[in-house]
């Protein structure tokens, strides 16, 4: 949030002149403890009457306060869901859509930035890269934990496991026990795969899902036993909800985002006061997640921000009783638009009726048919009609609501990586209207291709590429036009080396995608492979002016643009990268790449020290930033990051080599020898490997050996003037003086400053002329 908007929203939340404990209509607040469980469906909780007990810590609160049973998600996704919660807000508003293009613009006001003035600590735990700080979920928060220590892999994204995120809370609440805080906590284990540990795992066997909520609630057991211990529990408020819920196949849907029906919505809510009389109440009234931040700072006896959309359940909670008849809940996904350019779902739900407005609109009566099995469209139309109305006034003011853009949320390739694997696949069209368009297809009938689209996105990811091809040409049967299984296509025919099959794909993935910003990105890649670096530069240019802030983009791009040695516009590229992605590793290494091109290894030094500050375990920026110290002839330190890069990337064939010219330049001469024959066991085709290996031969004495190398180097690079100079010197000490001449002359054509070469070379034709001399 800017600092004039805090400073304004400082005096409105202190203008009341209540303090917390003065207050004589609100109950006692000292601390506020705000868990969300991901994926979490109402129906799997069993103080929501499921028949199983996963939930027994979460009872137990429900026991003590208020469980409302008709609660539902404005968006089955899990940003744009925890955004609604944390701001109070519908997504049409808040303008964050899906989990992928937008962060939280630092306009926004969120939960932690209500409560700051009124003297909470802030702080939050998360266990996904969904809510990573990228996203602008941190704003107000004084801690923000979303670096994983301990993680659990999910394809390339950490999701961290809910006993380390436990362990993370309680130690933050011993830290904080001094002072009143609120404390955000997000655990993720339901989300798929169901993968519980032990001893969940055995216990659940038949109902993985359920073991994962049985384990998160666990975890939520431990949080509230600390909060015990530290003698806190009685003064906490405590608010334990779920972002949206999981189908679990139903209506044809695996996991959730894709479909607005009730498995996806309906998420549970329980809250317990410090000493309100309104214990083991149940509240059936209809209620979002949008409700939560305006009923924590009422009841803290702040004024609620006039831009909160949800309503104040502090009455219900607090027992003076409320009236929920007649309320309007909004829903949303916009993901059949984003990945198929699909009709949106955009629903309403009142008084147990719900309306979805799409191509072909659905009409569900809740109360008799919660599992939405018979559309009641066709006998209900003047219902749909009323409900339509209603949604289109919801959608029409939350277009008029003030607020800011959301910003892009520059996600570079790991990040997009990191959301694929959970299925996020983010394609499609933009979503940059509020109303109604039935003139697209309907999501309903896509639902079998989504499958489809999740399963080929799972056999790309675990190369199973014969499958995945074989399923790519059954979808592109389906759809010839979808540019991602072309893409896909396309790295199927790269990763099993045919180059030419990877380029035709591409290209056709451009062809008919040219908004797809990742097929110009894998057809730059491919241009760049087989040599062509103008026309991987174009494609580059075509993705950036896609995705203005996208900080991979202008990675490749600078990096290109400096390979061609226009440095100036690299470095301007690179310097932009790592400040829209300052938290960037990547970016601060590729900038030290260009600024040590440029002649600038102090800057460049620099650049790689904050990437390692970073990224402690980055081997390109080790490697690079032992390379500049080499340079300046800071050759301990320089083997040292060389070393660190190393135990990385054993494999890199241009490791070993750096590594034994370090050696080599500290006499460490046998060291050295044995990277250079590592690397070029390793890439028998890099020339300066070749090279240093016969010089560091040489060195030993072994000259038929060098000799051999030399010629090696010579034959894969014949540009490589010293390796004519230096096999021109062995031949010449072998009294082979004409070829070793050959080999002077050509290396002065190659390099005509070179002067070792031009000294050996005069020295070779003196002992020649000297030769025919000494012969007549």
């Amino acid at each position: 949030m800017t600092s004039a908007r805090r400073a304004l929203v400082v005096l409105l939340l202190l203008g009341s002149g209540l303090l917390l404990s003065c207050s004589r209509s609100r109950p006692a607040i000292r601390n506020i403890l705000l868990i969300s469980i991901d994926t979490l469906r109402a129906d799997h909780v069993s103080a929501y009457g499921f028949p199983r007990p996963t939930t027994p810590n979460i009872d137990a609160v429900a026991r003590e306060g208020v469980l409302f049973t008709n609660v539902h998600t404005p968006v089955p996704m899990t940003l744009p869901a925890h955004v609604s919660m944390l701001t109070g807000t519908l997504p049409p508003t808040h303008g964050l859509r899906d989990n992928l293009l937008n962060r939280l613009p630092e306009a926004s006001l969120t939960l932690a930035e209500m409560l700051k003035p009124r003297g909470f600590t802030t702080g939050a735990i998360v266990s996904t890269f969904v809510l990573d700080r990228r996203f602008g979920t941190s704003q107000g928060f004084d801690t923000y934990d979303d670096r994983f220590q301990a993680v659990h892999k999910i394809g390339d994204l950490s999701e961290r496991k809910g006993d380390e995120t436990a362990r993370v809370a309680r130690e933050w609440l011993d830290q904080h026990k001094e002072r009143p805080f609120f404390l955000f906590v997000h655990f993720y284990d339901p989300h798929d795969p169901y993968e519980p540990p032990e001893p969940f795992a055995s216990k659940w066997s038949a109902h993985p899902y359920e073991g994962e909520v049985a384990f998160a609630d666990y975890c939520v057991g431990q949080v509230l036993e600390r909060l015990r211990q530290l003698g806190l529990y009685d003064d906490t408020l405590i608010v334990i909800t779920g972002d949206h819920g999981e189908m679990l196949g139903e209506h044809g849907e695996l996991n959730h985002g894709f479909f607005i029906y009730e498995g996806a919505l309906r998420v549970p809510l329980v809250m317990r006061v410090p000493r309100a009389p309104a214990a083991s109440q149940q509240i059936d009234a209809p209620v979002s997640l949008i409700d939560i931040a305006p009923t924590i700072v009422s009841l803290v006896g702040a004024p609620v921000p006039k831009e909160v959309q949800g309503m104040d359940l502090s009455p219900w909670v607090t027992g003076r009783g409320a009236a929920g008849k007649g309320r309007a809940l909004y829903a949303e996904t916009v993901t059949p638009t984003r990945y198929y350019g699909a009709s949106s779902l955009l629903g309403v739900i009142v008084d147990g009726w719900k309306y979805i407005e799409t191509t072909r609109p659905e009409l569900y009566d809740l109360r008799n048919d919660p599992a939405e099995a018979v559309n009641l469209l066709e006998r209900e139309p003047a219902r749909a009609d009323a409900l339509g109305r209603t949604l289109a006034g919801m959608l029409a003011a939350a277009g008029r609501a003030p607020g800011p853009a959301p910003e892009s949320a520059a996600l570079d390739e790991a990040s997009r990586q990191r959301l694929a694997a959970l299925g996020y696949l983010g394609r499609g069209g933009e979503v940059s209207s509020h109303g109604f368009d039935r003139s697209k297809e309907d999501a309903k009938d896509l639902i079998a291709f989504f499958r489809k689209d999740q399963r080929l996105n799972k056999l790309v990811e675990d190369k199973k590429y014969p499958e995945a091809r074989a399923l790519c040409e059954e979808m592109l049967r389906q759809r010839p036009g979808f540019a991602d299984c072309h893409l896909q296509m396309s790295k199927i025919a790269a990763a099993e080396g045919n180059l030419d099959a990877a380029l035709t794909a591409a290209r056709k993935a451009v062809t008919v995608g040219p908004k797809n910003e990742r097929a110009h990105l894998q057809l730059a890649a491919l241009l760049k492979e087989r040599g062509d670096l103008d026309q991987a530069i174009a494609q580059l240019r075509q993705a950036l002016t896609l995705e203005p802030n996208a900080p991979d983009t202008r990675m490749l791009l600078g990096r290109a643009l400096a390979e061609k040695g226009r440095l100036d516009e690299a470095a301007s590229l690179l310097g932009a990268a790592a400040t829209i992605q300052p938290e960037s590793a990547a970016a601060a290494t590729q900038l030290g790449f260009v600024l040590a091109r440029q002649g600038k290894l102090d800057d460049a030094v620099l650049s790689y020290r904050r990437a390692l500050a970073l990224d402690p375990g980055s081997a390109e920026a080790h490697a690079y930033l032992g390379s500049a110290l080499a340079s300046q002839g800071q050759w301990d330190e320089a083997i040292e990051h060389f070393g660190a890069a190393l135990k990385a990337k054993p494999e890199s064939a241009e490791l070993h080599d750096w590594m034994g010219v370090a050696l080599r330049e500290k006499g460490r001469s046998e060291d050295a020898l044995g990277h250079f024959r590592e690397a070029v066991r390793l890439a028998p085709g890099l020339a300066i490997a070749q090279y240093n290996l016969g010089r560091a031969l040489k060195q030993q004495g072994k000259l038929d050996e060098a000799v051999l190398h030399y010629r090696r180097a010579i034959a894969i690079d014949p540009r490589l003037a010293a390796a004519h100079n230096s096999l021109g010197s062995i031949l010449g000490a072998q009294g082979r003086l004409p070829e070793a001449i050959r080999e002077f002359r050509e290396a002065l054509r190659l390099q005509p400053d070179h002067d070792e070469a031009r000294n050996n070379l005069d020295l070779a034709l003196r002992m020649m002329r000297e030769g025919t001399r000494s012969r007549r």
